[in-house]
């Protein structure tokens, strides 16, 4: 054996080297590089060779792992129901699209939100309105104190009101 072929004794020389000399010979004994001038020689050698090697078993296409279900990073896909990564751009199982998913829950909370809080304006606006009604139309009825703590629930109603509209006209201007 040369000093390449101790390197690697698995590997087998099917053509002669291009110094002109002959190939060593092959572990099992036999000569691999007697036919090497003869094509079908060293086609049937090529074959046996295949035949003879264990096939490579084919593994799934590893992609990345899913979370536990108690990982604190660890969301359900809507499309699926299975965990997945929170802050990914898809489902690793399904693909679905989680981010535009987040997009449409935030979108209804925010709906919901505002449809809650413009009956609640509504709504305080309707008792600031009849405490006013009744300071005013039932003025020598009502005690004194009775006067003061409506017209005050008024204008605090007012003052809210007016608070949170300009709270929520500065967060929309910006």
């Amino acid at each position: 054996m040369t000093e390449q072929d101790g390197k690697d004794s698995k590997v087998i020389r099917l053509f002669p080297a291009k110094d002109g000399s002959r190939p060593a010979d092959s572990p099992d004994g036999e000569t691999v590089g007697s036919g090497a001038g003869n094509p079908e020689a060293v086609r049937q050698t090529i074959v046996g060779l295949l035949g003879d090697a264990e096939p490579i078993p084919e593994s799934p296409p590893e992609g990345p792992a899913a979370p536990e279900p108690g990982h604190r990073n660890a969301v359900l896909c809507p499309q699926c129901d299975q965990y997945t990564w929170r802050m990914t751009q898809h489902c690793i199982h399904c693909g679905a699209d989680l981010a535009a998913y987040a997009e449409e829950r935030i979108y209804r909370r925010r709906r919901r939100w505002a449809i809650a809080g413009w009956s609640i304006l509504v709504g305080s606006w309707f008792v600031a309105a009849g405490c006013f009604y009744a300071y005013n139309h039932y003025y020598r009825v009502l005690p004194p104190k009775v006067r003061g703590v409506m017209m005050l629930t008024a204008l605090g109603i007012v003052g809210v009101n007016l608070f949170l509209g300009w709270i929520t006209s500065a967060d929309s201007r910006r």
